[in-house]
């Protein structure tokens, strides 16, 4: 993955308020796809579309490409999608894209610097153990330690 630079722009969707109404009707996994659909949508021709793969979503959100094409599947019925499959005039399978029939309530687009955010103070002042946890232990350091 390349890493960004402080001029790269970032597209962010904010949720509107119909998005929790949404996001419990089709579900984490549909909801996390149609995330991803949105950030990649382009307007043609007056229409919302994405021409994101099932095994590219599923490569961006860590998920098996079934699981992606299951929450498709999931988003077609709710007729937030419509898969469009273009064919070339000799047969063959052209660039497939995905048509996005969102509620304008849904999300805004905005680009934003990447620029990251400063860290928040910490309200809460622990004290701070000088014993290592035992995630960061091996084996024969855990049985050194006495407890």
């Amino acid at each position: 993955m390349a890493s960004l630079t402080a001029t790269d722009q970032l597209p962010l969707l904010t949720l509107g308020p119909v998005a929790p109404v949404v996001r419990r009707t089709v579900g984490p996994s549909a909801w996390a796809v149609l995330e991803c659909l949105a950030a990649s949508c382009v307007d043609r021709e007056g229409q919302t579309v994405s021409y994101e793969s099932v095994r590219g979503i599923a490569d961006s959100l860590d998920l098996a490409k079934d699981t992606v094409a299951r929450a498709l599947r999931r988003l077609v019925a709710e007729q937030f999608v419509t898969y469009v499959a273009s064919r070339a005039d000799d047969g063959r399978f052209g660039s497939s894209h995905y048509r996005l029939k969102l509620p304008h309530d849904l999300f805004a687009l905005s680009v934003q610097e990447s620029t990251p955010a400063p860290p928040k103070p910490n309200s809460h002042s622990r004290r701070q153990s000088t014993r290592p946890r035992p995630s960061q232990l091996s084996l024969i350091d855990a049985l050194a330690i006495d407890p």
